[in-house]
C-alpha cells in the first residue's frame, strides 16, 4: 500500500454521503417555537428567586457550577445572600456586580437540585418572525397574598413593542434595552425575560411601580399596566465572556410559521383569492368609509394570501430536498454496495489463482526426476574450495596472473532448504580478488556474495555458481573437456577469442573421490 493513501476506501464514500446529505437536506437555522405549556414547563426549572438582608428579587441559572445572573440593584448593599427554588433554599455569595449596566452575578453555595441551565439568546428580537415574550420571576406583590413560603415564579405575556435601541439606567453608560409589554413589578427584577422558543433574550431591569394601600375589606393593589424594559442579553454575556463563566448560547433566531399557514393548500389559497376577487368588486360600487374599510379588508386579505403563498413553496421545497437527499443517499449505497461486492469477486478470484498456483508447484515438486538428475551425486556441504595456480589447490587456474593460493570459496547451505550462502575470501593474492557491483569492480578481501555474481581472480572471471558447479560431475563430455583441459591464454583471452571481461569457465582441475564428490588435496 503507497503512504497517504486511504486503507479504507468506505471512508470516503460515507464522507461524500455527508456531505450530499447535507445539501440536500435544508439545515435547522431556527430555533422550534413552543406552545404556552411547553415553555413553561422548560423555563420554570431555570429561574431562581434571590433574598437579601432587605428583600428579594428574580434571576436564572448560567451554568452547572452554580452561577445565578440578576440586576445589581436586587443585591447592592446587602452582603448575605440566599437562592430559593420551590421550598428549597441554598446560600450565595456575590461574584460580580456593575451598577452602570444593572448586572450582577451570584454563585449558589450548594444545589437546588431541580434547577436547569438556562440558554441566552444573542440573536435580536427583531430577527424573530414572532415577538411575543414571556417575562417570569418573584413578584413581591404576590408575596403579599400569599400564605405559602415556596418560590413559585408567575408569568406574564407581552410582546416586543420597539425594536432594540441604546439607552441608559441613569448613569452615563449606555446600554441596549429590550423594550416590551409583558408585566413586571418589584420582584421581576433581574429576571429572565423569554422568546417564544424558551430562550433569555433580556433582563427585566425596570417598569411602572406599584401601589399597595390598605382598605375595609384588605389590601388594595394598584398595578398600572405600561411599558417595561429590561437589558439586552448581550450586555450579560460580553461580562460573563470578559470573566471567563460558561453559559449556554444560541445565535439563531426564533422563527414560526406565520399563523393561518399550517398545512396550507391550493383550495385555502384559491378560497383567499375568491375572496379578494369578491372585495375588489364590492369596492368598486363604495363609496367613502365603506370604501375604506373594504380596502383595509383587501390589505389584509392579499397580505394573507402572501403568506400562504409562501408556506406553500416552502412545503414544495422541503418536500423536494427531502425527495433529492432519500435518492442521493439510496444512489450511493448501491455504489457502496456494488464496490464492495466488485472487492468480493476480484479477492474470490485471487485466491483461486493462488490455489491453482500452489497445486502446480505441488506437482512439479513431486515429479519423476529425469536420469540426468538421478544419475548426480549429492554435492557433501559445507563447500569449501581453495583456488589458485598451484597443483595441490581444489580448483586450479593456469595463469600467471594468479597467484598459487589466490582465494577460498565457502558454500554453506542452511538447514531447512533454504538458498546456499557463498563466501569468496582473498588469500593475500597479488592481483586481488573483485566483484563486479554497481557497475564497477571492486577489490574485496572477505565478502558474501551471489552465485550469478560475476568476480575476478586476476586476469580471469567466472561466477561462485560456475566454481561450485565443479563440484559435481558432468554428464556431458563436452563440458568435462573443457574444464579439465581447456587452458588459459597469456594475452587475457579466451578460447573463443572474446575478452577477459567475459563470463568463461577457467581452467580448472579438480580432485574427486569415487564419490564424485570433490575431495580438498592434501596440503603440502
Amino acid at each position: 500500500m503507497s503512504k497517504g493513501r486511504s486503507s479504507c476506501p468506505d471512508a470516503r464514500w460515507l464522507g461524500a454521503l455527508m456531505w450530499m446529505c447535507a445539501a440536500f437536506v435544508p439545515a435547522a437555522d431556527a430555533a422550534t417555537a413552543l406552545d404556552d405549556r411547553a415553555i413553561r414547563e422548560q423555563v420554570r426549572p431555570t429561574v431562581v428567586k434571590v433574598l437579601t438582608e432587605t428583600g428579594s428579587g428574580s434571576g436564572f441559572v448560567l451554568n452547572q457550577d452554580g452561577f445565578v445572573a440578576t440586576n445589581h440593584h436586587v443585591v447592592d448593599g446587602d452582603d448575605q445572600f440566599a437562592v430559593r427554588q420551590g421550598t428549597l433554599q441554598v446560600p450565595a455569595s456575590l461574584e460580580w456586580s456593575s451598577r452602570e449596566l444593572d448586572l450582577a452575578i451570584i454563585r449558589m453555595r450548594g444545589e437546588l437540585g431541580g434547577e436547569v441551565v438556562a440558554t441566552l439568546a444573542l440573536s435580536s428580537p427583531d430577527m424573530n418572525s414572532d415577538k411575543d415574550v414571556l417575562a417570569v420571576g418573584f413578584p413581591g406583590v404576590s408575596d403579599t397574598l400569599a400564605t405559602t413560603s415556596a418560590a413559585d415564579p408567575t408569568y406574564n405575556p407581552g410582546e416586543v413593542s420597539r425594536d432594540i435601541y441604546p439607552g441608559t439606567w441613569g448613569h452615563g453608560t449606555t446600554v441596549q434595552i429590550v423594550q416590551h409589554t409583558a408585566a413586571i413589578n418589584p420582584g421581576n427584577s433581574g429576571g429572565p425575560l423569554f422568546d417564544v422558543c424558551g430562550r433569555v433574550i433580556g433582563v427585566n431591569t425596570a417598569g411602572p411601580s406599584v401601589n399597595v394601600s390598605s382598605s375595609p375589606g384588605g389590601p388594595r393593589i394598584e398595578v398600572p399596566a405600561g411599558t417595561f424594559f429590561a437589558s439586552f442579553v448581550g450586555e450579560l454575556a460580553r461580562e460573563l465572556d470578559r470573566l471567563r463563566i460558561a453559559y449556554q448560547r444560541s445565535d439563531e433566531p426564533c422563527d414560526v410559521a406565520p399563523a393561518g399557514t399550517d398545512g396550507a393548500s391550493a383550495e385555502d389559497v384559491d378560497d383567499i383569492r375568491a375572496q379578494i376577487a369578491d372585495v375588489e368588486r364590492r369596492m368598486r360600487e363604495a363609496e367613502g368609509e365603506q370604501a375604506s374599510a373594504l380596502q383595509a379588508q383587501l390589505d389584509a386579505l392579499r397580505h394573507q394570501a402572501r403568506r400562504l403563498e409562501d408556506a406553500q413553496a416552502q412545503s414544495w421545497i422541503m418536500t423536494a430536498s427531502v425527495v433529492g437527499g432519500v435518492a442521493v443517499i439510496l444512489l450511493v449505497i448501491a455504489a457502496v454496495a456494488f464496490a464492495s461486492f466488485r472487492r468480493s469477486i476480484l479477492r474470490a478470484v485471487a485466491r483461486a489463482q493462488e490455489g491453482a498456483s500452489r497445486l502446480v508447484r505441488a506437482g512439479q515438486s513431486r515429479r519423476t526426476p529425469r536420469p540426468e538428475d538421478r544419475s548426480r551425486p549429492a554435492v557433501a556441504y559445507p563447500l569449501r574450495l581453495r583456488i589458485g595456480r598451484g597443483r595441490d589447490m581444489d580448483v586450479v587456474v593456469k595463469s600467471e596472473s594468479v597467484s598459487r593460493l589466490h582465494a577460498e570459496l565457502t558454500v554453506v547451505q542452511p538447514p531447512g532448504g533454504r538458498a546456499c550462502q557463498y563466501t569468496l575470501t582473498d588469500c593475500g593474492s597479488t592481483n586481488g580478488t573483485r566483484v563486479f557491483r554497481h557497475g564497477r569492480w571492486q577489490r574485496i578481501r572477505r565478502d558474501v556474495v551471489r552465485p550469478d555474481d560475476r568476480i575476478r581472480l586476476g586476469d580471469h572471471q567466472t561466477t561462485p555458481g560456475a566454481l561450485e558447479s565443479m563440484a559435481a560431475p558432468r554428464h556431458r563430455a563436452q563440458e568435462r573437456g573443457r574444464h579439465q583441459h581447456a587452458s588459459a591464454p597469456d594475452d587475457g583471452r579466451g578460447a573463443s577469442g572474446r575478452g577477459a571481461h567475459d563470463d568463461q569457465p577457467i581452467s580448472v582441475a579438480v580432485r574427486r573421490n569415487s564419490a564424485g564428490e570433490v575431495v580438498p588435496r592434501s596440503r603440502r
